[in-house]
This record gives C-alpha cells, structure tokens and sequence, in this order.
C-alpha cells in the first residue's frame, strides 16, 4: 500500500529541509495570498475614503439647514438647536479622525486602521447617539443619508477586519520569513563566536607554553651567581635582626626584674611624694616604654642608673614596701642593674648592628639579581592574568552560544509548526 500511496502522490511522510528552503516551498503561495489581500484592502480603503469624503461633504449641508418648525414646543426646540450644534461638531471630528489620508500604505497598518476605525465609530456615535436622534427629527432625509453612509463605512471597516482574520496566516508568514533571517543571522553570530573561540584556545595553549617557559626563567634566575651571594647576605642580615632581638630581650629582661619596684617609685614620683629632676623621670618613662630607644638618649644609661639608686634607697627606706624575699631579691636585681654596662654590652653591640645592616641592605639594593626575579615573577602574573582573562572569555562565549543555540532551538520549533500547518505535512527543520 505504501508503494500505490507513493504510486499516487499519496505519500503523506515528514518533510525534511532547511528553513531557508521551507520559506521557499510556501512562499509562492502566501504571495498569492497576500496580493489578494492587498488588492481587497486597496478596494476597501478606496470606499472608504470615499464615504468619508461624502459624510464630511453631507455633513456641511447639514450645518447649513436651520431647525425653523417646533415639534414638542419650545423646550424640545431649543434642545434640538443645541443637539444639532453638538453632533455636527462631533461628527466632523469623527470624520477627521477616521480620514485615510496617509493610512493603509502598509498591509499593517491597514490592519491596524481598521480595528481602530470600528471601535472608534462605534464608541463615539454610541456615545453621542442622543445628539443624533434630536437632529433626525427635524432634518431627516439628511441625516438618514448621513446614517446609511456611515454604516456603509462601518460595513468596509468590519469586511476589512473579517478579512484581516480569515488572512492572518499572511501576517504570521511575515513572521516567518523574519524569523527564517534571525535565524541565519544567529547562525553567522554563533559561527563567528566558534571562530573567536577557536582563536582565544590557540592563544590559552600559546600562553601557557609561555608560562611554563617563564617559569624556568624565574629557576634560573633564583640560582644565579647573584641570588647566591644575596642568599649569603641576606643570611647576615637575618642573624643581625636575631642579634638585635636577644639584646632586647636582654635589656627587657633586665628592666622586667625590677619592674614592681619601678612601676611603685613612678607613682611615688607621679604624686609628688619623691621628687626627682625632671630630665631623670622622662628618662625612667622612656625606659619603661622603650629600653633600647630609651639608649639613644642616655646610651651609658647614666641617667637610669641615678634613678635606680634613688629606687634602691626608696626601698631601703620603707617608701616601697615589699617583703624581705622579695626585697632582698630586688635590691640584688637592682644592683646588677647598676653594675651592668649598658653600653658596651648593649648600645654599642646594637649600634655596631645597625651599621651592618644599613651596609647590608644597600649591598642588597646593588644587587640586580633580585630586581631580575622580581621581573620575572611579574611578568609570570601578567602571562596568569592573560590566561584567566582568556579563560573568563571563552567561558563567556560558550555561555552566549547556548543561550543562542536555545533561542534558535525554541524558533525552529515555531517554523516547523507554521511549516506544518501550511504545507499539510509534518515539517522537520535540519541543518
């Protein structure tokens, strides 16, 4: 049976094709469809400006005629004048606004002038139909003509909607054909975004080629000649600061084991009940605060060491009071203290390291081998900052390839309903 059906032109199985080809099996069709259409909206749009033409011409005669007999006496009269003053007024700006004039180039906006031609006719001369009926009692003949014309215009505005409906397939066939090009369109963009990607990876390999070749770079460079002596120098420069630290350490350790008794004879001093000269008690601060900065100012703590014996005679004295333990144990901290040479065994030792590091670090400056390193590790961040940069865009472009291969997915689907519909077979849409 199948062999007969094809036998016979009976084969009702799928059609497959391209869109651009789809456009082109129904397109001699809707064109007919669509001439026909045209040739109906030209003819109709021509009644109609012609009703309007002679409604507007009808309507200045009727402004002519006066309302001379009474029917209904001399209220009805007078409310007949003002009816007929109104509807001539609003009729005219009716007419005006339902005048073709520059409407109807576009099947579009036929379609459009004629939903908006009824509704407009039926609203306003419901809305002023009052008016109308006062007029017709005293100018009859007039304003029946005038009603048989304007229903002649409503007729064309109601036959041109029919029309537009029965037609419309040929609206959604323009639809179809702008559809067709997006598609192409789409189809160019996501070529052209694979291309743009394709390039971005061969430029992701050609980087990070680069940043494994800067890599080695920076290997080399970390073991040369130059970082070698910096290692050196900078292994120096360490054991200064270490150095520095356990002299500190040392000078805090010292002050720390008198700490009670001294932070007892600053608030002796503080109120007055101990005076010392000035020059003597900011230098006792300076110690509390800073020992070694404190050294700059009295490097041979010659000035500490006066307020440590008026410490010690406070506490001999009874002015500090502390039990004989722990006396006995301050005053013997307090005469170490004394018997200590702050500047042989700290101030000179630190500013002897003060010097060498100084020295140090303008060896340090001289030497390029680290500003080289630098560089290069630089130029590492930028080549790993032109890899993520690369990475986020290709990231990018595929994010904007799908939500485009979607779009067009979702559009074919359409086409091929509309293809279906119009060919009487089912449409199946392929590359």
């Amino acid at each position: 049976m199948g062999l007969l059906q094809k036998l016979f032109g009976g084969n009702s199985g799928p059609v497959r094709t391209t869109p651009e080809l789809l456009r082109g099996m129904i397109e001699k069709d809707f064109k007919l469809r669509e001439k026909e259409l045209e040739n109906f909206v030209a003819k109709k749009m021509a009644e109609i400006k012609h009703l309007n033409g002679k409604s507007v011409k009808l309507l200045v005669d009727i402004q002519k005629k006066e309302i001379g007999e009474e029917r209904g006496g001399a209220r009805f009269n007078k409310a007949a004048v003002t009816a007929k003053k109104q509807v001539e007024r609003q009729l005219m700006q009716l007419l005006e606004k339902l005048g073709p004039k520059e409407r109807g180039k576009t099947l579009s906006d036929a379609r459009a002038y004629s939903g908006e031609g009824f509704a407009l006719m039926i609203n306003e001369i419901n809305a002023f139909r009052k008016n109308i009926v006062y007029t017709s009692v005293f100018i009859k003949e007039e304003m029946k003509e005038l009603g048989n014309i304007l229903q002649e215009m409503l007729d064309s505005f109601h036959e041109m909607n029919q029309k537009f409906g029965e037609c419309k397939s040929v609206f959604e066939f323009e639809k179809f054909c702008a559809m067709v090009e997006k598609i192409g369109e789409e189809r160019k963009i996501i070529k052209e975004k694979e291309e743009e990607k394709k390039a971005l990876k061969k430029k992701m390999e050609e980087q990070n080629e680069a940043l494994k070749n800067q890599e080695t770079r920076i290997e080399v460079s970390l073991n040369s000649q130059g970082m070698r002596e910096l290692k050196v120098i900078e292994g120096e420069k360490n054991e200064l600061l270490a150095k520095k630290q356990d002299l500190r350490s040392e000078v805090s350790s010292l002050i720390n084991s008198i700490d009670r008794p001294l932070q007892r004879f600053k608030s002796l001093v503080g109120s007055g009940r101990w005076r010392i000269p000035k020059e003597e008690e900011e230098i006792m601060d300076a110690f509390i605060v800073n020992p070694l900065l404190a050294m700059k100012k009295d490097p041979k703590a010659e000035k500490f060491k006066k307020v440590l014996k008026e410490i010690k005679k406070a506490i001999e004295g009874g002015e500090i009071v502390l039990k004989d333990k722990e006396k006995e144990k301050r005053l013997a901290a307090l005469e170490e203290l004394l018997a200590f040479d702050f500047f042989e065994n700290v101030f000179w030792k630190i500013n002897e390291a003060q010097k060498r590091q100084i020295e140090i670090e303008k060896e340090i400056e001289k030497n390029p081998a680290q500003k080289a390193v630098e560089n290069e590790k630089e130029r590492l961040k930028e080549i790993e900052k032109e890899i993520n940069g690369i990475r986020e865009r290709i990231s990018g472009i595929e994010k904007e390839i799908e939500k485009t291969n979607q779009g067009i997915s979702q559009q074919l689907k359409a086409l091929e309903e509309f293809g279906s519909t119009a060919m009487k077979r089912q449409v199946i849409l392929v590359e």
